[in-house]
């Protein structure tokens, strides 16, 4: 490596380790907002000349800066980071067959509530990447966050494209073809489970703890919309069946109350009845709540949900 080269390489560098090494401290003082913390990156075009044929090497120490900026983001309750984008678009246009770039870079850019930004940078990978978690993560992104079945469909067909996990595309697509309201909760959940193995292989242990997450409060959401059903349905079937005889002079006001006494009392009743096969337990082996006054069911608060 000539001076020359060095020395450009250096001015690349040096600044870099010296604003993350600001930004890694200052992230600890509230004084200084991170929002305002810049890396005043260039554009990807300049960086890419001026790296003089040493592209994957300026790619991998963006790479690091980006690692820990994100790092502090993620530690920091969700605050906008200016940057992302530009460290995202520079190391994609240094390497552009740097597939963590794309798929850890969207996944960040979402959080960074800049989903177009993330959607490009898929599609910026879906030119430069053969692989079919590219395409199918802009399907995710359109359908998690904006619910938009079409476009999710679209990329979906992208990555349907590859042998590897075909069969589940062509499920995910007929899903969502079919789908009703009563089954998006099974949508998401194989959904995040692609993500979760997708996360695993590549070890970026902070989507495969937020897949695990989503996929364990979306199967309880599911848990308290099914029971919810079939406690009303074991209502509805005892009042269609009560064929109480009351005295002359009964109020409707005490019929609701007698009636009301007859409903749901334990998850027994609904084992017994046969509506559901055994007593019902949430991910974590707890029996859900069940309020016989207001006939509802909740669940137990989850470890990692904020206290309100």
């Amino acid at each position: 490596m000539n001076k020359v080269v060095l020395v450009i390489l250096l001015s690349f560098i040096i600044p870099l380790t010296h604003f993350s090494h600001i930004f890694l401290n200052d992230k600890h003082n509230k004084e200084i907002p991170i929002e305002s913390i810049r890396f005043n990156l260039p554009s990807p075009d300049i960086t890419k000349t001026a790296s003089f044929g040493y592209q994957n090497l300026i790619a991998d120490i963006l790479w690091l800066r980006f690692i820990q900026y994100v790092g502090s983001f993620y530690i920091s309750e969700n605050k906008y980071l200016p940057d992302l984008y530009s460290f995202l678009d520079n190391i994609t246009t240094l390497d552009p067959n740097f597939k963590d770039a794309y798929s850890i870079g969207a996944y960040s850019l979402s959080e960074n509530k800049e989903f177009d930004k993330a959607i490009s940078l898929l599609d910026k990978g879906i030119k430069n990447v053969d692989d079919w978690y590219i395409p199918y993560q802009a399907g995710f992104l359109y359908y998690i966050k904006k619910k938009n079945k079409k476009m999710a469909i679209f990329y979906f067909e992208k990555a349907r494209k590859y042998k590897e996990n075909e069969d589940l595309m062509i499920r995910l697509i007929a899903s969502l073809k079919l789908q009703t309201d009563s089954d998006d909760y099974d949508v998401q959940i194989e959904l995040w489970k692609a993500v979760y193995e997708s996360s695993k292989k590549i070890k970026d242990l902070y989507n495969v703890e937020k897949a695990e997450k989503k996929i364990i409060e979306i199967t309880i959401k599911k848990d308290l919309k099914n029971i919810q059903k079939n406690i009303d349905k074991y209502n509805k079937d005892l009042d269609k069946n009560d064929n109480t005889v009351y005295p002359d002079g009964f109020s409707d006001k005490d019929k609701k109350e007698t009636t009301s006494q007859k409903k749901l009392e334990e998850w027994k009743d609904l084992v017994d009845a046969k509506i559901v096969p055994k007593i019902p337990l949430d991910p974590f082996k707890r029996p859900y709540i069940f309020d016989t006054k207001k006939q509802e069911v909740y669940s137990f608060p989850i470890p990692w949900e904020k206290k309100k």
